[in-house]
């Protein structure tokens, strides 16, 4: 037999069945929101991973930059002791040159008017920078060190030791800057009698 619900009854029904329609949709939601959390915690333990690996890439990189920089500092001190033996070096053989050293001879006996001093090499380097400059202008201190790879300050102090050794170098003064050069008749009689005595390395450089 079958019975008929009332209107009450079924009012009833019809209310359990929204209540349980709208609880699946809210558990639907919470699973949905856990999903979300758990992806959320996962993605920031990937992060966190990555941000460790960086750490470890920045602590290799910090430790690379100082033993680079400590090597470079020894490189350094090492290229300013080489500096300061050159230096010596040429201070021993300008002694030597003034008390024991006496030029060779030469096929032809040089001039009266210009008699010059044993050099050394680095004085023969920048007299060689000097004796090669084109032109009437002459050269700069700073032209001079790029050529032969001295400071400023050395090739002036060797440029003062050619004039005391009697190299005949004219200074021209141009808005406050010295321009160096050579006289043209001793050019021409170092090409023809070679006063210097240039060292046959740099014999070569002045026949290139």
């Amino acid at each position: 037999m079958i019975k008929y619900l009332n209107q009450s009854e079924q009012s009833v029904v019809l209310f359990i069945g929204v209540i349980g329609i709208n609880l699946r949709r809210v558990r639907d939601y919470l699973e949905q929101q856990r999903k979300g959390k758990d992806a959320i915690s996962e993605m920031r333990g990937i992060v966190g991973q990555m941000r460790d690996e960086l750490d470890d890439h920045l602590d290799a990189i910090n430790e690379n930059t100082n033993e680079i920089c400590s090597h470079y500092e020894q490189l350094t001190d090492v290229e300013a002791k080489i500096a300061k033996l050159a230096e010596r070096i040429d201070d021993i053989q300008n002694t030597l040159a003034r008390n024991f050293i006496t030029d060779p001879l030469v096929d032809e006996p040089a001039p009266e008017e210009y008699k010059v001093g044993a050099l050394t090499f680095r004085e023969q380097e920048v007299f060689l920078a000097l004796y090669t400059i084109d032109g009437s202008d002459g050269a700069t201190y700073s032209l001079v060190a790029k050529r032969t790879g001295l400071t400023d300050e050395i090739v002036q102090r060797y440029v003062q030791n050619l004039i005391i050794k009697g190299v005949p170098v004219v200074k021209r003064y141009r808005d406050g800057t010295a321009n160096l050069s050579l006289e043209e008749s001793f050019k021409g009689l170092q090409a023809k009698h070679n006063l210097v005595k240039i060292n046959d390395s740099i014999k070569k450089q002045l026949s290139v």
